[in-house]
């Protein structure tokens, strides 16, 4: 808001009124100016106000979202090392469970080997015809691939001990 104030006079006049008028012109233009830099300091004023106010928020905002993240941080570490230890444990498993894959292959090979190298290994102590048909019967029963816990290799087994037994005791 810049005013001025003029002012109108005679030349003819005296020097010192000159200085006067200018004078009194340039405390009128000094006191606008001050009330001017008031005007400007009160705006900065407010303005540095609203700024530290937003600062101020805007760092509550920062700190929560820090609090935050650092609770999903801890989270995530429990859950990293959870998942780090069930790798581990599922890691020995599956070893454990290879050695006892390994271990049943090779007692099933013995099993094998000595199933071959018994002559009668179902049909052990049957000495009669009537003995060996009863007796084939009643293993059918039980190992047939049918039956819960049935085996079809067990089955050729004995049906080839049985043919054995067969052409031994002379039967058709």
């Amino acid at each position: 808001m810049k005013s001025q104030v003029n002012f109108v006079y005679d030349i003819n006049d005296d020097p010192q009124d000159e200085i006067k008028h200018w004078l009194f012109l340039e405390n009128v233009r000094l006191q606008q100016e001050r009330q001017e830099l008031t005007e400007e300091r009160q705006k900065l004023t407010k303005e540095k106000n609203t700024f530290e106010k937003e600062k101020k928020s805007y760092q509550s905002a920062l700190d929560i979202q820090e609090k935050r993240l650092s609770k999903q941080k801890e989270l995530f570490e429990k859950q990293w090392q959870i998942m780090e230890n069930e790798l581990r444990r599922i890691a020995k498993d599956k070893a454990a469970i290879e050695r006892d894959r390994e271990n049943l292959k090779k007692l099933q090979a013995q099993a094998r080997n000595t199933a071959y190298m018994s002559e009668s290994r179902f049909f052990a102590g049957i000495s009669s015809q009537v003995g060996l048909k009863k007796r084939y019967r009643e293993l059918l029963k039980i190992y047939h691939p049918d039956n819960e816990g049935g085996d079809d290799a067990t089955v050729l087994l004995i049906n080839q001990e049985y043919k054995n037994l067969k052409r031994k005791y002379g039967i058709d």
